[in-house]
């Protein structure tokens, strides 16, 4: 049941699952699947995650924090070392900053999308990005159809396994049912196929770069709930430690 995208298939599955097994009456099994929209790979692959799963945030933070803070530390000590971790944390964004100001990301395929995409995105996300437009190469179109309002392709993924549906609107806004750009704000090599092959853009359209995964994702001072700015904050804290990183 993990591999399944649609929603009916999903419930089919899961019925198949409890004849199977004689498992009906099971108290924990009902109460999971009524909140199957929390863990259903068909209900949150429609939900931002920033490319995420749903515990790798956590583990990730707690790893980090294992390095500043200890099991036994008190209230005043946690709050004192927890600082730390966030002056840790900015100053590794502002190394992060200044190394995309130094060194632009590699262009393998010289058209000009790719060219803009290296320009806006951060190195990471052009990487991930570049690697969805060399797939956008193998994906064909198998199916095009057309109900007044929005055209519907269908669309054979590289692996010449998944089919998937890509629709476009009277708008020329196009949503992909792998949901890629929905759950990490990268548009999907089947997207792409449409944007470059149908509708013949060279660029990305605004509305699909965002700007945390861009270079200028830092450019806006961010506000704590009374308004202060905490970005001027941190690099008045963060000076001394930053111009070392450009002499």
């Amino acid at each position: 049941m993990y591999d399944i995208e649609d929603e009916e298939e999903f419930t089919l599955k899961s019925e198949e699952m409890l004849d199977k097994y004689e498992v009906r009456n099971n108290h924990w099994l009902k109460l999971t699947f009524g909140i199957k929209e929390k863990w259903g790979w068909p209900y949150v692959r429609n939900a931002w995650g920033a490319g995420m799963s749903s515990t790798q945030l956590s583990e990730s933070f707690n790893a980090f924090l294992k390095d500043f803070i200890q099991s036994d530390h008190n209230l005043m000590q946690f709050f004192m070392h927890f600082d730390r971790v966030l002056s840790d944390k900015r100053y590794k964004e502002l190394q992060a900053e200044y190394a995309l100001c130094q060194k632009l990301p590699r262009v393998n395929i010289k058209v000009k999308i790719m060219e803009q995409a290296a320009d806006v995105y951060t190195n990471k996300i052009f990487e991930e990005f570049q690697d969805e437009y060399v797939k956008f190469l193998e994906v064909n179109i198998e199916e095009i159809e057309n109900d007044g309002e929005s055209t519907v392709y269908t669309v054979l993924d590289s692996d010449g396994i998944k089919v998937r549906k890509v629709r476009q609107e009277c708008d020329y806004s196009v949503t992909c049912n792998c949901r890629k750009f929905e759950m990490k704000g990268i548009l999907c090599s089947h997207c792409l196929k449409i944007l470059r092959e149908r509708l013949k853009f060279k660029e990305i359209p605004s509305q699909y770069i965002l700007k945390r995964w861009t270079k200028k994702a830092r450019s806006e001072n961010v506000k704590d709930r009374c308004g202060h700015d905490i970005q001027v904050d941190v690099r008045l804290h963060q000076t001394s430690r930053y111009r070392s990183l450009m002499a």
